[in-house]
């Protein structure tokens, strides 16, 4: 008979605590992971079951279980625009764009092209640009 103390680090040859080892990696790495809700905890459950056998109580069959709890992936969130064209009856869905206003058109929806002689205008203003490439600077200071 040997004397040697049983731990957690020997029992089963090392595999319960390789088992520990591993969830303990999976937890943190889900603590690191950006998409995951950083206030929700992590758990690590050992289960240890110890059953005596009937005819010999002093031989002891024992399994180990190691189960591990992590936060889900956060959801993602959108908004969509329902249309329904009046003319054909077309329902159709679309998503919201970051700065865009519901409703709103651009010459693509309406099937216009630019063609050459149309001027040139900044999108972000609407403002016609006159003379590309030659800025005219008016000074205020001598418009008195």
């Amino acid at each position: 008979m040997h004397k040697e103390r049983l731990t957690l680090a020997t029992m089963c040859g090392g595999a319960i605590q390789e088992k520990v080892d591993r969830a303990l990696k999976k937890v943190a790495e889900n603590i690191m992971d950006p998409n995951t809700d950083q206030g929700k905890k992590r758990t690590i459950t050992l289960k240890i079951t110890m059953k005596p056998n009937e005819e010999d109580y002093e031989d002891v069959e024992v399994s180990a279980e190691v189960s591990y709890t992590l936060s889900p992936e956060t959801g993602v969130k959108t908004q969509f625009y329902v249309n329904k064209d009046l003319e054909n009856g077309y329902v159709s869905v679309m998503e919201h764009r970051r700065g865009e206003i519901k409703g709103q058109l651009d010459f693509s929806d309406l099937g216009l092209m630019l063609d050459e002689e149309t001027k040139a205008f900044d999108a972000e203003t609407g403002e016609i640009i006159e003379n590309e490439g030659q800025s005219k600077v008016l000074d205020l200071r001598k418009a008195r």
